[in-house]
């Protein structure tokens, strides 16, 4: 079995100028908390649609969108569309739908490669949108028959505060809860070692990234949505070079809060 681990690094919107450019932004949630790491930092409209406008800079490769909702609240959208133009005017641009998937809180679309310097976002939902990060670039790809997909494996830390008293009696308080993903890459050639090494060595364990373990469904109902996330790396990495010219890796992430 073989298909793409995908990892949403070198994130244009970093760096990119946003605008709306229809709809209005609610003052307390500004365009500027999708550049913020942290995922109870939102965006959020003052009426059911708004359009942002994304300038890259520079006529950039894109190939991959990819966005996440509040951890604890989840998406706040019905409907996401994104247009690519080399203008700021979107006439006859083609509408590229996102595909949703509200009880994992992602969303993402694998693209065939298009250059543009400026893309237009439309968010839909029912009172306002709402919207944590978004990753929008040429995404990165590990690509081999030997990895090992069935062996990813997707939990939820629980993050509640739980005390005992003398008698037995617990007091919970209950908090946001995180997804965990943990799972091995193997037989790397010299290039997928190189490239997995470079976004390790890149994003350590301090700066989140997008990633996508099974973009094709192959795990299941819905494992496009529920095996991908916004995370951070827990642990550094180690590479074993199990045959020559050959590399394995493991991956342990926690999705962002």
């Amino acid at each position: 079995m073989s298909t793409n681990h995908i990892f949403g690094t070198d994130n244009l919107i970093d760096d990119a100028t946003l605008s709306i450019l229809t709809g209005t932004a609610n003052t307390q949630y500004p365009l500027s908390n999708l550049k913020i790491p942290i995922t109870s930092k939102v965006f959020r409209s003052t009426g059911a649609t708004v359009e942002i406008l994304v300038d890259t800079g520079a006529s950039n490769p894109v190939n991959g969108f990819m966005l996440v909702g509040d951890n604890v609240v989840g998406l706040g959208l019905d409907t996401v569309s994104i247009y690519g133009s080399t203008t700021t005017g979107f006439g006859g641009a083609d509408e590229i739908e996102i595909d949703l998937n509200e009880d994992n809180n992602f969303g993402f679309k694998v693209l065939t490669e298009v250059t543009f310097r400026y893309w237009k976002i439309v968010l839909d939902s029912t009172v306002y949108c709402e919207l944590s990060n978004i990753y929008l670039g040429k995404t990165t790809s590990i690509t081999t028959n030997a990895i090992a997909l069935g062996s990813f494996k997707y939990s939820k830390v629980q993050n509640a505060n739980i005390t005992t008293n003398n008698y037995g009696n617990k007091f919970i308080t209950t908090y946001n809860t995180q997804k965990k993903l943990q799972g091995s890459i193997k037989l790397l050639n010299e290039t997928e070692y190189n490239t997995l090494r470079d976004i390790r060595d890149d994003y350590k364990k301090t700066t989140p990234m997008f990633f996508i373990t099974d973009p094709d469904n192959y795990l299941g109902t819905n494992s496009k949505f529920i095996y991908s996330g916004y995370f951070y790396f827990t642990s550094d990495a180690l590479f074993t070079n199990t045959h020559p010219g050959l590399w394995s890796s493991s991956l342990s992430l926690l999705e962002v809060s």
